[in-house]
């Protein structure tokens, strides 16, 4: 379910294109001139191309799509340099929220990146451009104050609107009354982990997968992979550790699936960020036996 989303859908399409080549192009721009650009987009557009979930949700006339576009729009900026693509960056994350409220997973690592190059008055005015395209929410208490005959949770009094935007009577991970168990459980950690990690390979192959853990080292000194290791994290593993979903349950695959749309783009691009470093090092023939592999 959309957390309070108020962006319309319609034909998910081009968004679902428009992402695949964001995502390569990012991917393409952290590998960096040096190490070439047609091993990064090639790797990274055909990982998250073929990942089963992301082309299943583009199909549906639903948010995920677009969330993904948002997402693979965010890592674009964040491999743009100076502040300007970080203003435009950050009105785009307030936006994209009233899409999907997932895609703040991207917040801490889009904010470390940009440390480096933000001056105070540069985060002030980094803060304003967020609110103004999170300003698209105040259409919910807008909308409830007319006394709608169709009014969801109705929004308006601060608090309902808060409990409307943090999901409180509904989501996902609350078809379960069981789940989520949060992370107050240690045991319950490397459970998740470990079926987070089975659901990745599945999405990402082998082939990917292994493309994507590589991707992890390379980027690891980057700016874009400040942004894309702690977004994959957050949207990913930790979620899945959070939501504790039994494998077995019918329900399981319907909650867990728009959850891996945003991870699915990080990890295409860390995928593609994975095969640029490869192919440097074993560049004789290495990219076409990469895209056959995948």
């Amino acid at each position: 379910g959309r957390g309070g989303g108020v962006v319309p859908d319609g034909d998910d399409g081009p968004a679902r294109g428009a992402a695949v080549g964001l995502t390569a192009w990012a991917a393409a721009r952290a590998a960096g001139r040096a190490e070439g650009r047609s091993t990064p987009l090639i790797a990274a557009a055909v990982v998250l191309a073929g990942a089963p979930a992301f082309w299943h949700l583009a199909t549906l006339s639903e948010m995920y799509a677009l969330n993904a576009l948002f997402g693979a729009l965010l890592l674009a900026l964040a491999a743009c340099e100076g502040p300007r693509p970080v203003l435009t960056g950050a009105f785009v994350l307030g936006l994209a929220a009233g899409n999907h409220q997932t895609v703040l997973a991207l917040a801490p690592g889009l904010a470390w990146a940009a440390a480096p190059r933000l001056t105070r008055r540069h985060w002030a005015w980094a803060a304003g451009f967020f609110f103004l395209g999170a300003s698209v929410f105040l259409h919910l208490p807008l909308r409830a104050w007319s006394d709608p005959w169709l009014n969801w949770g109705d929004p308006d009094t601060p608090a309902r609107l808060w409990r409307v935007l943090t999901r409180g009577d509904y989501g996902g991970v609350r078809l379960h009354p069981d789940r989520p168990m949060g992370l107050a459980d240690p045991a319950l950690w490397l459970p998740g982990a470990a079926f987070a990690a089975r659901v990745f390979v599945d999405q990402l192959s082998v082939v990917g997968a292994a493309l994507a853990v590589w991707g992890v080292w390379a980027a690891r000194r980057g700016p874009l992979g400040r942004v894309l290791l702690p977004g994959f994290f957050l949207a990913g593993p930790l979620f899945g550790v959070w939501a504790n979903l039994e494998p077995g349950r019918p329900e399981t695959a319907g909650i867990l699936e728009p959850h891996l749309v945003l991870p699915l783009v990080c990890a295409s691009a860390l995928a593609g960020r994975g095969a640029a470093d490869l192919a440097r090092r074993w560049r004789p023939g290495f990219a076409a036996a990469a895209l056959a592999a995948l």
